[in-house]
This record gives C-alpha cells, sequence and structure tokens, in this order.
C-alpha cells in the first residue's frame, strides 16, 4: 500500500513537473561583451571607474521560430538572494498579432496570447563574480484579480515582503501579487488587490510608471516614463504602502535623457535611476543617483550625480529594466533591454551586469 502511494505521488509530481515545463520557453543564452562590440565603449567607461562591466548574455529564442510560449519584451527586473535569483516581467501588449483572445467554451476570455508574461531565472556567475550563464526555470501570466489575463504593457516591478508590484503603461494603477504564488507550479497568477496613482493629468500613449523601486524605510517611490512634449519635468510619487490612499506624496524629477525606464534601491538607501534616449537605432543610457534624503525634500528631485553615461548601436540595446543587489561586501547592477517583441530582428534581449564602488565616489 505504501509503495502504491509513494508511486502514485511520484507519478503526479512528473507529470505536474512535465505539465509545468512545457509552459516555459526554450532560449539560447549566448556571452555578450560590450567591450568587444563595440570598442568605442570601451574609452566610455574608462570615464566612470567605479563602474566596472562585469559581463553580459544575449537571450535569445531565436529568429523565426514558431513558439507557443514566446519570449521577450522584458521591461522590468528585480533580483534577489545575492543576484542569483532574477524576477521579469514581459510588456507585450500593442500589437494585435500579439493581443490574440482565446477563450473557453462560455465565452470567457481565456487568456490574451504572450501578454503580461513574467519570467524566473537562476544566474550563475564565477569566481570573480562575473555573469556567466541564465536558466530560464518558470513562466506564466499575469492576470486580473478575476482571472483574466492583464492587456498588457507591465513596465515596472517592485518587491516588498512578500508582495510583488507591478506598474503599467497608461494606468494610474499599481498592481500587487502575492510573492509565494510564483514559488508554487502556477502559470497563471493572479493580482490581490491595487492602489490607485494620484494623477495632475493622465497618461498618455506608451506613458505610465516606470521607474518603480521599494526605499530603505519601506514606501515605494514611482516615477512617470514621460512628460508633456521636451518638458524635462517628471511626475513621481512616494506611497506607503499599508496606507496608500493616505500617504501618497506629489514629488517632481528633472530627468536628463528623453524616458525614465528604471530605479532601483542600493545597500545604503541611495537610489540608482535609469534614463534612456534611443533613436536612430543608437542607443543611450544614463545612471543617476538619487540620495534617500532627497525624497523628503520640497523642491524637484534632480540628481547631481551621474554613475554611468554610455551610448552605442552595437553594444547596447533598448535598455529598459534596473536592479541590484549586494554580495560579499560589495554592490552590483543588472540591466536589463526589451527588444519590444515584434522587432527582434533588430533588436536583442540583453542582460548586463556591472560592479559598483561607491566608496570611490566618496573619495
Amino acid at each position: 500500500m505504501k509503495t502504491h502511494v509513494f508511486l502514485s505521488t511520484l507519478l503526479f509530481a512528473l507529470f505536474t513537473y512535465s505539465t509545468f515545463a512545457q509552459n516555459v520557453p526554450t532560449i539560447d543564452v549566448q556571452p555578450w561583451s560590450i567591450e568587444q562590440k563595440d570598442g568605442k565603449i570601451t574609452k566610455q567607461l574608462a570615464k566612470y571607474p567605479h563602474v566596472v562591466f562585469k559581463g553580459g548574455l544575449w537571450l535569445n529564442q531565436g529568429r523565426n521560430i514558431a513558439s507557443k510560449h514566446r519570449f521577450g519584451g522584458l521591461s522590468a527586473i528585480w533580483v534577489s538572494d545575492h543576484g542569483t535569483k532574477l524576477f521579469a516581467v514581459s510588456d507585450y501588449s500593442s500589437l494585435k498579432k500579439y493581443n490574440e483572445l482565446h477563450y473557453e467554451k462560455d465565452g470567457r476570455i481565456l487568456h490574451r496570447k504572450y501578454n503580461s508574461c513574467w519570467f524566473q531565472f537562476d544566474l550563475t556567475y564565477d569566481d570573480n563574480q562575473y555573469l556567466i550563464d541564465a536558466i530560464l526555470m518558470k513562466s506564466g501570466q499575469l492576470a486580473d484579480s478575476i482571472g483574466i489575463i492583464i492587456r498588457g504593457e507591465s513596465e515596472g516591478v517592485a518587491v516588498l515582503g512578500d508582495t510583488i508590484y507591478v506598474s503599467k503603461d497608461q494606468d494610474p494603477y499599481i498592481l500587487l501579487f502575492d510573492k509565494n504564488d510564483f514559488e508554487e507550479d502556477r502559470f497563471t497568477i493572479q493580482e490581490k488587490r491595487r492602489i490607485q496613482i494620484v494623477l495632475k493629468e493622465s497618461f498618455g500613449k506608451n506613458d505610465g510608471i516606470e521607474a518603480f523601486t521599494r526605499t530603505r524605510d519601506n514606501k515605494l517611490f514611482a516615477i512617470r516614463e514621460m512628460g508633456n512634449g521636451k518638458q524635462k519635468l517628471r511626475n513621481a510619487w512616494l506611497i506607503d504602502p499599508k496606507t496608500p490612499k493616505d500617504s501618497i506624496r506629489y514629488l517632481d524629477y528633472i530627468n536628463d535623457f528623453e524616458e525614465v525606464k528604471g530605479a532601483t534601491t542600493l545597500f545604503n538607501g541611495d537610489i540608482v535611476v535609469l534614463e534612456k534616449t534611443r533613436k536612430n537605432n543608437r542607443n543611450k543610457i544614463k545612471l543617476v543617483l538619487v540620495r534617500q534624503e532627497d525624497l523628503e525634500k520640497e523642491k524637484p528631485i534632480h540628481p547631481s550625480t551621474t554613475l554611468l553615461r554610455l551610448s552605442s548601436k552595437k553594444a547596447l540595446d533598448n535598455i529598459e529594466g534596473i536592479a541590484s543587489y549586494a554580495r560579499d561586501g560589495k554592490e552590483y547592477l543588472l540591466l536589463i533591454s526589451d527588444d519590444n517583441g515584434d522587432n527582434r530582428i533588430t533588436q536583442n534581449t540583453l542582460l548586463l551586469h556591472f560592479e559598483l564602488n561607491l566608496e570611490y565616489l566618496r573619495k
């Protein structure tokens, strides 16, 4: 009897694993050295000795592959366990062929193909903390509170305790998911509740909250991606998730590049903000430092410290996501690019890794 129960349990576990594993896209991982791709970027890096390139990867599902589970469009990331676990969300949304609806027999929407995907990776480093591999372990889709797959446009992610917060384009809401749900073998993860953001003016097309991070005192700091026209002033918010209705504080952020794409909080509480300009296939990124005390001031936040500024057609891509972690007394940054789904012929999903020496900046 015990043998029968054991075999039944084992077969069920294998079936469950096999079924879930089918939902994970197969991707090819290759080294990506920004210095080899573009020799000029070496000179740019030399201007910032406090930032050292520590390996990159090209995550590729193939150029003409017809896959039930499409990979790409990664727009925001978060890392844990000293940088060995990476969580990413995809922003597939606007293209009709990626917004194909599938229905159940009773007429309910079952899912939207490719939209609002999430991915979990295991990252591997060598003895010098050089990024050498990324293994896709799990994949699925994000759904609203009644189980319908979210249209897409997932652009920002922050984690606080057991909650994963996801922000979206053109949407004044931040969605809350239970982090423990992602550890189980579930493909579709439903939101638990949402926070409404106070807006001075509505979001425009492809506009929303993309820079999004947990602060050291367990609040959420969010920055709007775009402004009106060429205006360099961006809306920003400081939110206490425990009492969001009563504690959303309105801020202003002054940016340099065209778009504000991501944010991550360092071990000491300072925040690194990712700004980006993409024009004529040339990718420009800028990492700036926002001091923790700047969040409490009444005047607009205008970062005065540039951590890194790079420009390249060959070595970089459409960088949109940023995350950080600390290990063995050192700080590291991970950047990821969004291949925009439909542009996989000309764009790539790149995961870039840097070591950050804050002590150098304080000298």
